[in-house]
C-alpha cells in the first residue's frame, strides 16, 4: 500500500514543484513574455593593438577610455589626433583628448577632476593647413600603462583617427 495514500496523511510537494506550477500557471495566463531573454554577461573591452586607432563619437558628450602601452621605457610619446567633418569650425576646442596615468584614472573614477589630473591633453597641431588635428606630447614614466579619453563635447557626429608615435 502507498505510504501516501492512507488517510490523514498529507502529500507535501517539493519546492520546485510548486515553483514550476507556480511559473505554468503565470504562462497560461498570459502574463510572461512568449520569450526570456537574458543579459549578456559581462565581459572585458575588445583590446587592439595598433599604431593607429579609428573611433567614431556620434554624441555629444560621448568618449573613448582607450588604454595606452608603451614598447619604450622613460620615452617621450606624441600623440596626433585628427577629426573629421574637416571643415566645421565649431568643432575647434570641442573634439580633444587628455592622457591620464594610472593613478590619475583611478583618482577620476573616485571623482578627481580632469584637468588637474591630466599629464598631457591636445593642442592645435601646428603647420595644420586644415586644423582638425590636436597633439600632445608627454615623457613615459616606466611605472604601468595609461588612459587616453577621446572626447566630442559637440552635437556633431565626429569620426577620429589617433596615432601615437615616439618623439624626439
Amino acid at each position: 500500500m502507498d505510504v501516501h495514500a492512507q488517510k490523514g496523511v498529507r502529500r507535501v510537494r517539493p519546492w520546485w514543484q510548486l515553483w514550476a506550477c507556480f511559473w505554468l500557471s503565470l504562462s497560461l495566463l498570459g502574463l510572461l513574455p512568449a520569450q526570456v531573454t537574458l543579459a549578456a554577461p559581462l565581459s572585458r573591452p575588445n583590446s587592439v593593438s595598433s599604431n593607429v586607432l579609428t573611433g567614431q563619437l556620434p554624441h555629444q558628450y560621448s568618449a573613448h577610455y582607450l588604454a595606452l602601452e608603451t614598447s619604450e621605457r622613460d620615452g617621450a610619446i606624441a600623440l596626433t589626433l585628427s577629426y573629421d567633418p574637416q571643415d566645421n569650425p565649431n568643432l575647434r576646442g570641442f573634439v580633444n583628448f587628455l592622457v591620464l596615468t594610472e593613478d590619475g584614472l583611478r583618482q577620476y573614477l573616485a571623482g578627481g577632476n580632469l584637468k588637474t589630473l591630466n599629464i598631457a591633453s591636445g593642442s592645435p597641431a601646428q603647420f595644420d593647413p586644415i586644423g582638425n588635428k590636436m597633439q600632445a606630447t608627454f615623457r613615459d614614466s616606466g611605472r604601468g600603462k595609461y588612459t587616453v579619453i577621446v572626447f566630442n563635447n559637440t552635437t556633431i557626429p565626429v569620426q577620429y583617427t589617433l596615432s601615437p608615435k615616439a618623439a624626439s
